[in-house]
């Protein structure tokens, strides 16, 4: 007795082994995904941003000052050298403060500092400068000292002298 196929048997047969391909296919793709999280999530916590000893070595006053400031930002170093603290965040701005923990400067690394920041720290007449200016996002470092309060912008310095409140601009060659 010879037996036949039919079209209809051939398709069938195409149909199963097709669906079985696409479920291997699609299980080997879920396999692939899964790797490919899990391995993404370990290089994340392995680059984590936040170095558990230098934010417990930090005191609560520049714990409390990176907080307001700049939340989300680890603290990558802490380090005191004499009279003088710096703050290095991952990724982010490095902060200077004097002994008695007073903002002594802070320099974006390429980055322009928060403009609430500089609402608070700046004296009224800078940040009023730079506001009318329109020079507030172009901010990217900044010092204190005694008699002066030195803005970084993107081409040029600002210098603030406390004693008169007259405030100069040098620009910036870059050679």
């Amino acid at each position: 007795m010879k037996t036949s196929t039919t079209n209809n048997d051939k398709k069938s047969v195409l149909s199963y082994s097709t669906r079985r391909m696409g479920i291997a296919e699609s299980a080997g793709r879920m396999v692939m995904a899964i790797l490919v999280g899990t391995l993404t999530l370990l290089m994340l916590n392995s680059c984590s941003t936040h170095d558990d000893d230098a934010y417990d070595s930090t005191p609560s006053k520049v714990k409390n000052f990176v907080a307001h400031y700049f939340p989300g930002y680890g603290v990558e170093s802490y380090t005191v050298t004499g009279n003088i603290s710096h703050v290095r965040l991952s990724n982010g701005p490095g902060i200077t403060f004097d002994k008695d923990l007073n903002l002594e400067g802070v320099n974006g690394y390429g980055s322009p500092l928060p403009q609430v920041m500089l609402f608070d720290m700046l004296p009224p007449a800078l940040f009023d400068y730079l506001q009318s200016n329109e020079e507030l996002n172009q901010v990217f470092a900044m010092t204190f000292t005694p008699t002066q309060v030195i803005v970084e912008l993107l081409e040029s310095r600002l210098t603030y002298d406390v004693k008169t409140t007259s405030i100069t601009r040098a620009f910036v060659t870059t050679d």
